[in-house]
């Protein structure tokens, strides 16, 4: 029994490495998610990904490589692949009881984060911005970042509330949106292909 059950782990991973088909587990930033403002929060990266936007596939659908490349609406958001070392991503869901009409565990949405990442005994520094975007595991915010090297960082993000009107009145009011804050936390970072890394 135990040989034909190691036979049949030893297939399903051959299958995996033949297949492309093992997906490196999400590197949480912080141990456990915080809640604010009846959301919950939670920072976390995984290696960089390809990411296209509406458009980007016209080219490769008809398999016209030209289409593609001279049309001004297609491009990538944010840095390339090869040039990153992590996806960062920040995780946004509706926390219990929350005010704003949006269902508990729901996605987050319009909202704008911004990030700040310091190595920590350095003067390095980088930022930019968190967008929306859809991936197999649900909808976040995020972007491919270039860190620099292995090393403590110190991630810092800035929440803006949702730009879109909202009920006011006695029978269908939602509460007023909550103030811009700011949440801070710090990781480790190994490198690719270390412990903790890519």
């Amino acid at each position: 029994m135990k040989k034909k059950l190691s036979y049949q782990i030893g297939l399903v991973l051959a299958g995996c490495l033949l297949t492309g088909s093992v997906v490196a587990a999400n590197q949480y930033i912080a141990k456990k998610p915080i809640v604010k403002n009846y959301m919950t929060i939670q920072p976390l990266y995984i290696q960089a990904v390809v990411m296209m936007k509406q458009g980007d596939m016209k080219g490769d659908m008809k398999g016209d490589m030209k289409s593609q490349s001279h049309d001004k609406h297609a491009h990538h958001h944010g840095k390339a692949r090869e040039d990153s070392d992590i996806h960062l991503e920040v995780d946004v869901r509706t926390a219990k009881n929350s005010p704003y009409g949006f269902p508990e565990g729901s996605w987050m949405p319009y909202l704008m984060l911004h990030y700040r990442l310091a190595k920590k005994g350095s003067s390095w520094t980088s930022q930019g911005m968190l967008v929306p975007m859809a991936a197999s595991d649900g909808p976040h915010y995020g972007d491919n970042v270039k860190l620099n090297g292995a090393g403590r960082y110190q991630l810092s993000v800035h929440f803006l509330p949702p730009d879109i009107p909202y009920h006011a009145d006695k029978e269908t009011r939602v509460e007023g949106w909550w103030k811009p804050f700011e949440e801070k936390w710090e990781f480790s970072y190994f490198g690719v292909g270390k412990k903790g890394g890519y």
